[in-house]
């Protein structure tokens, strides 16, 4: 390919040339002039616009189609096959699918280890509304602009005005609030599982058995007893998705507003508050699966809820239960928190200060992926971490030196890849997601947002080089073309014959109980290819600078140009 050809003999050119300020224009002239990863981003972005959830005409698949407004949509659980746009009815017993109009959809796997699949997924999933996809697949956009209102700002303020109505108390929620089946209770829970599902987790409670040692959370004393009786918990089952705001999902709707929303500074800083008022320190409990942190490490708690609370009130459902009664460190979140964070303006605060400190821990002693509780994937910490690093500008003593210990670890990855799967070249492992497309996009922009200058003193830059233009290649070689659906729905973005780019849908997420279940979105891995191949046509590898520092790309009518 012209593109992969052209990246390494530009960056053997100016390895011992110009600054990188001086020569980002030329590489982004050389790489600009790569048709291949101009369409893909393009046909990336068509994949966004097409699958956002409206109200299409006649009954569509619930992925696309709003199931609450107009005619609705057609009621099935998917087929886990992104180019299989069929599922399986919903049993009789089962309530109408359900969606919100303006958010990307994403599905449930339930059970991976008792079904066996490729591939890691379920062979029929659950179609699933939370924040947490929403939210992350609009900070991709941020990278490209429109001279008039078109489908990028349609897309943008959807997704604000969805991110709104995940507010839950002071901070904000995976899911929405909705009515429990419990008469007079609201809680929160996923839109399309029935709650009488949820008593099968109480079964081995209700028969007086213990949850056993090795379902992967650790458990508050009293909490087992407390859930099966109703004077306690009268919402009985529900309590078990019930959960309290938390400081990840708060975090992304920080990122939103500071990004998207000049008149939200004053809930910006309210949220900021919030979440610096939920730290590791001093705590009665602790969960065993992070020891990765030591002990009073000062981190950001996932649950925005005291810990420590009589067991009657951490029953409260009003303000959401944690899961199994005990807080925990996810080092996924507090990359989060610290990004946006940055972004706040809490750059230097001494709660941020700290807590990349222990980050960069978690990169000297490889703790990742297992410090993310909730993120198994190999990738999503590297990406996190960078993208606070750079985008959020925090470049604190110590840092620097974390990223040039991930960049070696990263290049390294993506040689064991191509070792053990000649067919995978340029692709990244993703660890507990068996999938290649996801962990090859999150590490693309991983190394992007590390930057040229940490691996030119380390004397790799031409492996660094290589690394970022095999990647690129990968995801170009590798997306699944689709005819766009809808497009009368998203003029000035789809030109005649430009057909949307799907990836492979990694797993991005899991449960408590990462066993239990886990969550894929054919729209969240497009849009983090959308941002590697944004940020790659940027040149963000030889940028200065944060985020508002960087610049953007222009769209229009279907093609792209540098902003000035």
């Amino acid at each position: 390919m012209r593109f992969f050809m052209t990246a390494l003999v530009s960056a053997a050119m100016l390895m011992s040339g110009p600054t990188l300020a001086q020569d980002r224009s030329l590489v982004q002239k050389d790489r600009m002039e790569s048709k291949e990863v101009e369409e893909t981003l393009i046909q990336g972005l068509l994949t966004l616009a097409d699958m956002r959830i409206r109200d299409r005409p006649g009954k569509d698949h619930p992925y696309f189609d709003s199931c609450s407004t107009g005619d609705g949509c057609r009621s099935i659980l998917p087929f886990a096959d992104p180019r299989n746009r069929f599922g399986l009815p919903t049993p009789p017993l089962w309530p109408k699918i359900r969606n919100y109009p303006g958010e990307w959809a994403s599905s449930i796997h339930a059970l991976t280890q008792l079904i066996k699949m490729p591939q890691g997924q379920a062979p029929v999933t659950v179609p699933d509304a939370n924040m947490f996809v929403t939210a992350s697949i609009l900070y991709p956009l941020v990278f490209v602009k429109e001279a008039d209102k078109g489908p990028v700002r349609a897309m943008i303020e959807d997704a604000l005005t969805s991110i709104k109505y995940y507010k839950r108390g002071a901070g904000y929620s995976f899911w929405r609030e909705q009515p429990s089946s419990t008469a007079g209770y609201r809680v929160i829970g996923p839109l399309n599982i029935p709650h009488q599902i949820l008593d099968v987790l109480t079964l081995a409670i209700r028969s007086a058995r213990p949850i056993p040692p090795d379902h992967g959370a650790a458990t508050r004393p009293g909490w087992v007893q407390a859930i099966a009786d109703k004077s306690i918990n009268p919402i009985g089952s529900e309590s078990f998705f019930n959960i309290p705001s938390d400081a990840d999902d708060t975090a992304l709707a920080m990122i939103a507003y500071r990004l998207f929303d000049p008149d939200s500074r004053a809930q910006v800083r309210e949220l900021a508050e919030l979440v610096l008022k939920h730290r590791d320190v001093s705590r009665t409990f602790e969960d065993t699966r992070d020891g990765w942190k030591g002990k009073n490490s000062g981190a950001f708690l996932t649950w925005l809820k005291d810990e420590s609370l009589p067991i009657r009130e951490a029953f409260n459902s009003k303000d959401g239960i944690i899961p199994f009664g005990i807080n925990n460190v996810d080092c996924v979140v507090n990359a989060n928190v610290v990004f946006a964070l940055g972004l706040a303006g809490y750059g230097k605060h001494p709660a941020v200060t700290s807590t990349l400190g222990i980050l960069n821990r978690a990169v000297d002693l490889e703790s990742w992926p297992y410090c993310g509780l909730y993120y198994p994937h190999k990738m999503m910490f590297p990406y996190a971490l960078t993208r606070a690093y750079r985008d959020g500008g925090l470049s604190h003593p110590g840092m620097k030196a974390a990223m040039g210990r991930l960049v070696v670890r990263l290049i390294a990855d993506q040689k064991e890849t191509r070792l053990r799967e000649p067919k995978r070249d340029g692709a990244f492992s993703g660890g507990a997601d068996q999938t290649y497309d996801l962990a090859t996009a999150l590490a693309v922009n991983a190394l992007l947002n590390i930057g040229r200058e940490i691996p030119t003193k380390l004397g790799i830059a031409a492996g660094y080089d290589q690394a970022i233009a095999s990647g690129i290649k990968y995801l170009v070689s590798h997306k699944v073309l689709s005819d766009v659906r809808y497009p009368d729905a998203i003029e000035g973005l789809y030109q005649p014959g430009l057909r949307a780019a799907l990836w492979e849908p990694g797993l991005f997420f899991t449960a408590s109980v990462q066993r239990a279940a886990g969550w894929r979105s054919e729209g969240y891995t497009a849009a983090i290819a959308v941002e590697a191949l944004a940020k790659y046509l940027l040149a963000w590898d030889r940028a200065e600078g944060g985020l508002h520092e960087s610049g953007a790309l222009s769209v229009q009518d279907g093609a792209l140009n540098f902003l000035d």
